[in-house]
């Protein structure tokens, strides 16, 4: 007796669908250089301002930052920061509470710096007071400041 292979039809199957791992949105770092580059555009400084700061805040609604310009720049000493010779119209800027919520102070400030490093990187930064300054820093009110140019 002869036996017969039947063939069989492999199951059509659909491939299985994975899911597309979903890109952590950054919105931060364009948002904060757009600030900084309004901020260089609608405002001049007076000529005597040689150091900038981007202070740093914490408070019920999130981290904050802030820019300021002083006359005098002290690599040791950054009570420097403390007075303030010139103020933009739109000195504040709240870091978006969706990528800083819960996050450590220590992350904000490196955050913030790279990004104001980032920004000095632009063709915008490029004529701007910013650029020419001596000093740029980031930092916490009481605290130390990061030097980013």
């Amino acid at each position: 007796m002869a036996t017969s292979k039947r063939k069989t039809k492999p199951k059509r199957t659909k491939p299985k669908r994975t899911a597309k791992p979903k890109a952590k949105t950054n919105d931060f770092e364009p948002q904060f250089c757009a600030w900084l580059e309004r901020v260089c555009k609608k405002e001049k400084p007076p000529s005597s301002v040689i150091a900038y700061n981007i202070g740093l805040f914490e408070s019920t609604d999130g981290y904050s930052a802030y820019l300021i310009g002083a006359d005098d720049f002290s690599e040791d000493e950054s009570d420097w920061a403390c007075d303030e010779t010139f103020t933009p119209k739109e000195r504040y800027f709240s870091l978006p509470s969706k990528e800083f919520k819960g996050t450590e102070w220590q992350t904000v400030v490196k955050t913030v710096s790279r990004a104001a490093k980032t920004f000095l990187t632009t063709p915008a930064a490029k004529s701007s007071f910013l650029k020419k300054a001596k000093a740029i820093t980031v930092g916490f009110d009481d605290g130390d400041l990061v030097r980013v140019k």
